[in-house]
């Protein structure tokens, strides 16, 4: 579901819904899909930044007991299902 779709969604049952309620539900899905956007490599903690545009992906495995590092290079705007925020940006 897009941001789109889901506001749609919103103002589709918020007849329901007291206007403060619709406006809070409305905050809710922009804090969502605002996090949801925000997970690209460059705010990702296996991302490292070599010139302006692109990186290196660093994410680590256990495979047989090993240690493993596969590194490859992504564009900062790319992301992934390894995503995960550095310490510091958590809230």
């Amino acid at each position: 579901m897009t941001r789109e779709e889901a506001i749609k969604r919103l103002f589709d049952v918020s007849s329901d819904l007291g206007l403060v309620e619709t406006i809070e539900a409305r905050i809710v899905i922009d804090e969502i899909f605002d996090d949801f956007d925000s997970r690209i490599c460059k705010n990702c903690k296996y991302f490292k930044k070599e010139t302006d545009d692109f990186g290196f992906c660093e994410y680590v495995f256990k495979k047989e007991n090993k240690n493993s590092i596969n590194v490859f290079l992504v564009k900062e705007n790319f992301c992934c299902n390894r995503f995960e925020r550095r310490e510091d940006e958590r809230n």
